[in-house]
């Protein structure tokens, strides 16, 4: 009798947490629509092709083809339920109700408009950060690579 009460306080705590899972899944889809984030992500990919296409301009006429794969890869359709699981392992639906509502307001909607354009503006700093540094990334590139043939002479593989 111990055992079968056992079992049906597992399947009932099995049961509540596919049940909350499926709940924290479904407010987070309904994030994904309250934030746009369909039409938001699509933007996202489309400026990260073009500063790639800005940044190594031989690009430019491969830019159907990349806009083609990231699209069938890292489109919206291709992740958008990996992304809803994501984020209802990381938030509560307590918490996802509350981005609701913060993305229904008009600063929440401003944010929303303006996610591609940060992104990529992010983008570009990094890159200009690294090119301004790029020598010193050589260079440390150059050194780790000398110790590792030192290494390497010192100890080599049989």
């Amino acid at each position: 009798m111990k055992k079968f009460l056992l079992l049906i306080a597992l399947f009932m705590f099995t049961c509540n947490l596919y049940a909350g899972n499926n709940t924290g899944i479904a407010t987070a889809q309904k994030l994904f629509k309250t934030m746009n984030l369909s039409a938001t992500y699509q933007e996202t990919i489309q400026k990260g092709v073009d500063f790639q296409i800005r940044t190594n301009p031989q690009l430019a006429p491969f830019k159907n083809v990349m806009l083609k794969f990231f699209q069938k890869y890292m489109g919206w359709n291709s992740i958008k339920d990996e992304l809803a699981k994501i984020y209802s392992q990381h938030f509560t639906v307590k918490e996802m109700n509350k981005l609701i509502q913060f993305y229904q307001t008009p600063v929440g909607q401003k944010s929303i408009k303006l996610m591609p354009y940060l992104y990529e503006q992010g983008s570009i700093i990094g890159q200009k950060k690294v090119q301004e540094h790029i020598m010193e990334l050589q260079k440390m590139i150059a050194e780790e690579a000398k110790k590792l043939q030192d290494k390497n002479k010192k100890n080599p593989k049989k």
